[in-house]
C-alpha cells in the first residue's frame, strides 16, 4: 500500500495533475535519499557548502525541516539558536559555518525558500537538506545518496525494507552518490554497482568513502557516544586506529540526552568521543570530544562532481 500511494503521488507530480512543482530564479540543489536515513546527507551538505563557497562568490542558503526540533513555526536560525529551536543537524551547520550561510527551518520547502530569499536577498544558491521526496520544489540539481552496504536497488519500501518510495524514484536524480564505500573498493566493483543502478543517459554516478577527523587524546581507551542511524563505520574506524572502546553508549538517531544521561557522562573517567551532531545537544563537558565526518570521493571523482554542481 505504501508503495502504491507514493507511486500515485509521483505520477501526479510527473504529469502535473493536481500536484505541481515550483521553480525558483536562483539555483536550488537538493540532497536526499530513498532510504529512511543514514546515507551521509549531513556531511554531503557540508561538502557542498565548502566547495560552493570556496572562492567566496556564492551566498549560500540552506533550507531544512529541522527534524527533532521542539518548535513548529518557520524560523531563520540565528547565532543563539539551540538544537531544541532548529534541530541537531541544522545546529551542526550553524556551528560549522556561522555567518557564512543563511539557514532557514521550515517543513514547507516552497515557503522556506521564498522566506529565505526575502529575508536574505543576497542569497544566490540554496541547498535543500533531505528533500528528495519534497516534490513541491523542482530543484536545479537533484543529488541522491545511497549506501554501499544497502543500496536502494537491493532494498524495498517500508515495512518490508527501508525505502521511503519505490526504487524507480531514483530516475529523478541528476547525480547518484554511493556513500560509505570501503577505501579498498576497486573500479570493477564500482562498475558492477553502476550496472545494477542502470542509470539514465543524463545521470552521473560517484562513489565516496567516509573520512574521520579524530580529536587528539592522551588515552587510547575511550567511551563512544552515538545517537546516529549507523554508527558501525565509526566504530570500525576507531578500532582500526588503535582505540579501545571501553563502552559504546549507542542511542537511536537524533536522541535527546536527558539530565540523568548528562550527569552520568560527567562521571566517566575515560575520554568520550561523539559525533558533531550529538555534541550539539550536550552541554560543554571538557571530557567530550567531537569526531568530524566528511566525504572523500573515490576514483578521482571530486573534480567532476564539483563541476557537475556548478549551476548557472
Amino acid at each position: 500500500m505504501y508503495s502504491i500511494i507514493t507511486s500515485i503521488r509521483n505520477f501526479l507530480f510527473d504529469r502535473g495533475i493536481l500536484l505541481h512543482e515550483k521553480t525558483f530564479e536562483i539555483p536550488v540543489i537538493s540532497v536526499g535519499n530513498l532510504e529512511m536515513g543514514g546515507t551521509g546527507k549531513t556531511p554531503m551538505v557540508e561538502y557542498l557548502v565548502r566547495r560552493l563557497g570556496a572562492h567566496g562568490e556564492d551566498y549560500i542558503g540552506i533550507v531544512t525541516r529541522g527534524y527533532g526540533r521542539k518548535t513548529s513555526n518557520p524560523l531563520l536560525a540565528v547565532a543563539t539558536s539551540t538544537a531544541d529551536d532548529i534541530g541537531d543537524e541544522p545546529l551542526q551547520y550553524l556551528q560549522e559555518f556561522g555567518n557564512k550561510i543563511s539557514l532557514y527551518i521550515d517543513s514547507n520547502r516552497v515557503r522556506g525558500i521564498s522566506n529565505l530569499i526575502r529575508l536574505k536577498p543576497q542569497t544566490n544558491i540554496i541547498i535543500l537538506d533531505d528533500a528528495f521526496q519534497h516534490r513541491y520544489v523542482k530543484p536545479s540539481l537533484n543529488i541522491l545518496l545511497t549506501t554501499f552496504n544497502r543500496p536502494f536497488f537491493s532494498d524495498y519500501t517500508v515495512p518490508f525494507g527501508r525505502l521511503r518510495e519505490n526504487k524507480s524514484g531514483a530516475k529523478r536524480a541528476d547525480i547518484i552518490v554511493v556513500t560509505k564505500c570501503p577505501v579498498t573498493m576497486t573500479e570493477s566493483e564500482a562498475q558492477e554497482i553502476c550496472k545494477k543502478i542502470n542509470p539514465l543517459e543524463n545521470q552521473k554516478i560517484f562513489f565516496t568513502t567516509l573520512e574521520y577527523e579524530v580529536p587528539s587524546s592522551e588515552s587510547k581507551n575511550i567511551i563512544l557516544l552515538t545517537g546516529i542511524a549507523h554508527p558501525k563505520p565509526l566504530v570500525k574506524y576507531l578500532q582500526q586506529e588503535g582505540f579501545i572502546i571501553e563502552q559504546h553508549l549507542n542511542y537511536p538517531d537524533h536522541h535527546n540526552y536527558n539530565a540523568k544521561e548528562v550527569a552520568n557522562l560527567m562521571n566517566i573517567k575515560y575520554p568520550i568521543f561523539t559525533t558533531q551532531k550529538d555534541k550539539t545537544k550536550l552541554p560543554d563537558i571538557p571530557n567530550i570530544h567531537a569526531v568530524k565526518i566528511a566525504h572523500r570521493f573515490l576514483f578521482n571523482g571530486a573534480e567532476e562532481f564539483e563541476n557537475s554542481c556548478k549551476i548557472t
